[in-house]
């Protein structure tokens, strides 16, 4: 199935939740809903499952308008943060439910369950209650509850977030191979920029309600269309520079000129983006002076301060033969030109 949304705008008494929404998903996607806490994205999520109503605009699946319909009628499945399961219920019957409200006969309902704990590596404990599963076996039961009535569409509402970073890491995995397989539409709410650039095909970053950008993992990251985005996805040092203009136009960063393409023409200032692990320490460099030194485990962050300038970030692959820099030790730093990123000054 194909959903799309127009116009989207929901209110709670004079706060807008949602700001004309307007975006597609294609047969077969998942598409990251991410932004910060009160952005919205839950919201649009209860909308698309007819959870809750909205003010106005239009939810268009496969061009049908399924605006008015209630949840039981939209095919849809949830998979929640707190999972949602029936604790007096063993695995396998919570997984067999939405079959039982079907009328499934017992035999189609044991072979579809008995298959879809397969898929989930979950066969050995159809016999056991809930509570005496570890969080991440509870997600792999909603998330096995959720597909067996294989809906057209598939709606995740920071399903992961109650888990620790491992079986975090190795969920999104499983989650996002089920899902191929299967080939179900799917929307994933997350505040988490890691998940949603590893889970998702393109990802909507919202703001106060508002889409501030939709695009695919890669293109987000490197090619942000403002300073929110910039910021949100990763770690980002951004320039506001003034425009100089000679025999072409330019702004000067870290002792390099910065040729600036024609379409900025009559601009003042740009904002320059540079990840940090585009930024490299080598002699001949820009002096500066080390504030701050992170260990992110395979990363060393590196907080400096350089004449003229911000803070600067800079991140450095902690390999074993890396050499390494102190607090307070004077260091000297480039960058790659390729690695920049403009973006117009808000």
């Amino acid at each position: 199935m194909k959903i799309l949304f127009e116009n989207i705008c929901k209110y709670y008494d004079n706060v807008k939740a949602l700001d004309n929404i307007n975006f597609s998903v294609d047969k077969g996607e998942l598409i990251a809903l991410l932004g910060p806490s009160g952005c919205g994205k839950t919201t649009l999520l209860r909308i698309t499952a007819g959870l809750i109503p909205h003010n106005s605009g239009k939810i268009l699946v496969d061009d049908k308008d399924i605006s008015s319909l209630p949840p039981q009628k939209r095919n849809t499945a949830l998979v929640f943060q707190n999972y949602a399961l029936f604790p007096h219920m063993s695995v396998y019957e919570n997984v067999a439910y939405g079959l039982k409200i079907r009328k499934m006969s017992n035999k189609e309902i044991d072979f579809l369950v008995e298959d879809m704990l397969e898929r989930v590596n979950l066969k050995e404990y159809k016999h056991r209650k809930i509570q005496h599963l570890s969080g991440g076996q509870q997600q792999r039961v909603a998330l096995a509850r959720a597909l067996i009535i294989k809906p057209e569409l598939l709606l995740f509402d920071e399903p992961l977030s109650n888990l620790d970073e491992k079986l975090r890491t190795s969920m999104r995995e499983e989650i996002k191979s089920i899902q191929k397989e299967l080939g179900i539409t799917s929307i994933y709410v997350t505040h988490d920029q890691e998940e949603a650039l590893a889970i998702a095909d393109r990802i909507v970053v919202m703001k106060d309600g508002k889409v501030q950008q939709i695009a695919k993992p890669y293109e987000l990251y490197h090619k942000p269309l403002n300073s929110f985005v910039a910021n949100f996805i990763g770690q980002a040092n951004i320039f506001n520079l003034p425009i100089k203009r000679e025999s072409f136009q330019y702004v000067e960063l870290l002792g390099q000129q910065i040729e600036i393409p024609a379409e900025y023409k009559g601009k003042r200032e740009i904002e320059v983006m540079i990840r940090p692990e585009e930024i490299y320490f080598e002699k001949g460099g820009v002096e500066a002076i080390v504030e701050k030194v992170s260990n992110l485990g395979n990363i060393l962050r590196y907080t400096l301060s350089v004449q003229e300038y911000d803070k600067i970030i800079v991140d450095s692959l902690n390999r074993f033969t890396s050499k390494t820099y102190s607090i307070g030790e004077k260091v000297y730093i480039k960058f790659n030109k390729e690695g920049i990123h403009l973006i117009p000054a808000e």
